[in-house]
C-alpha cells in the first residue's frame, strides 16, 4: 500500500492522462486547505485562462485507498471532481440579511475538528459537537456549496445570535428538509448497485415522510435521520419536532449514534442492553469507516421523549 506522499505523487503524475484533450498542458498543483471541521491536502487542475477551479480532497481519497478502493476508481473520482464547476467565489445576496435569511441552514460538526475556526463564527456547543450557521450558495445532488456566517457579518447585518439561530432553524427545515429512513429502506439502498438511479426514484424506498408513519406494522428497529441531500444531514435532529416524531416512531426514548456529519442512526433504548459497548463501537467505526472530515462525535447520545432533553448517554445511564 502506498504512503500518503506516494499517493499524492501518483495522483499528480497521472490525473492529466485521464482527462479530456483540452486539459493537456494544464497545471496540476497540491496545497493545504483549511476549512471548518477539516484540514486537508487539496489538488487542483487548472487550464490556461481558467480562474476558478474545484479542489480534490486527497486525504479522503487516500482513506478510501487504505480501505481497499481500487486506484482506477479513485482516479475516476479525482477526474470528476477536478472537472466540476465550482461554486461562485462571491454572492451578491450576502449584502442583505433579508436575502440571506431564507438561505440559512445549520450544520453540526465535531467540536474537536472545528475548534480552530470558532473564534470567528457564531456557534453553539452541544456535547462534543458544535452547531454553526451557513448560507446556501448553490449545489447539486450530494453536494452543498455554502458560505459560513461570521461575527463580522452579524455585526454588518445588525442582528443578534438568537435571531440568527431562530431564522437558521426555520430556513433549514425548508431548504434542506429532514428525511427519516427505516431499516428496510436503508437495506434496499445499500443493496442497489445503481445508487444514482435509485436515489432519483421517489418510490425506490420506503422513507418515512414527516407527516406519515412507518410502513412496518410492528414498528422499525432503527431509523436514520438525514436531510434530502444526505449532506450535513445530522443537523436535522435539531429541527423543531424531528426528534420527537422519530422517538414516537420508535416507541419512546432513543439512543442517537453519530454515524457521520451526514446522518444519525436512532435505536430504541429498549433494544440496547449494553449502551457502553455501543459507545465503544463508535470510536472503532470512526477510525475505520468514516473520513476524518466527516467524523461528527465520539459519543453516544440519548433523547428523553418526555423531557425533550438531548444528552450524552452516560448522563442518562448514571441517573
Amino acid at each position: 500500500m502506498m504512503t500518503f506522499k506516494e499517493f499524492e505523487r501518483w495522483a499528480v503524475s497521472n490525473v492529466l492522462g485521464h482527462m479530456p484533450p483540452d486539459y493537456r498542458g494544464a497545471k496540476v498543483e497540491t496545497h493545504k486547505v483549511e476549512k471548518l471541521g477539516a484540514s486537508y491536502t487539496g489538488m487542483t487542475v487548472t487550464k490556461e485562462g481558467q480562474r476558478i477551479v474545484a479542489t480534490v480532497n486527497l486525504d479522503e481519497l487516500y482513506d478510501m485507498h487504505k480501505k481497499g478502493a481500487r486506484l482506477n476508481e479513485l482516479m475516476r473520482t479525482m477526474v470528476q471532481i477536478a472537472m466540476m464547476e465550482p461554486p461562485p467565489m462571491s454572492a451578491p445576496f450576502l449584502e442583505s440579511y433579508e436575502e440571506v435569511k431564507d438561505r440559512l441552514f445549520v450544520r453540526l460538526s465535531s467540536l474537536e475538528n472545528a475548534r480552530a475556526r470558532l473564534g470567528e463564527m457564531p456557534h453553539r456547543i452541544i456535547g462534543d459537537m458544535v452547531l454553526t450557521y451557513h448560507v446556501l450558495t448553490g449545489g447539486r445532488r450530494g453536494d452543498i456549496w455554502c458560505a459560513g456566517m461570521t461575527y463580522s457579518l452579524l455585526e454588518e447585518f445588525g442582528i443578534s445570535e438568537e435571531q440568527l439561530h431562530e431564522d437558521a432553524l426555520r430556513s433549514s427545515a425548508l431548504i434542506l428538509p429532514a428525511r427519516m429512513e427505516t431499516a428496510e429502506s436503508i437495506r434496499k439502498r445499500a443493496a442497489s448497485l445503481d445508487l444514482e438511479d435509485f436515489s432519483d426514484d421517489p418510490e425506490a424506498d420506503d422513507a418515512v415522510d414527516f407527516g406519515g408513519g412507518s410502513a412496518d406494522a410492528e414498528g422499525p428497529s432503527y431509523l436514520m435521520l438525514t436531510n434530502e441531500q444526505r449532506t450535513f444531514g445530522a443537523s436535522v435532529v435539531l429541527y423543531p419536532g424531528v426528534l420527537d416524531m422519530a422517538a414516537e416512531e420508535l416507541g419512546g426514548d432513543v439512543y442517537l449514534i453519530p454515524s457521520s456529519v451526514n446522518e444519525f442512526i436512532l435505536v430504541p433504548v429498549s433494544l440496547v442492553p449494553e449502551a457502553e459497548e455501543l459507545e465503544a463501537s463508535i470510536s472503532y467505526v470512526n477510525k475505520t469507516l468514516v473520513a476524518p472530515s466527516e467524523i461528527l462525535s465520539k459519543r453516544l447520545y440519548h433523547y428523553d421523549l418526555k423531557t425533550r432533553r438531548l444528552e450524552f448517554a452516560i448522563q442518562y445511564l448514571v441517573q
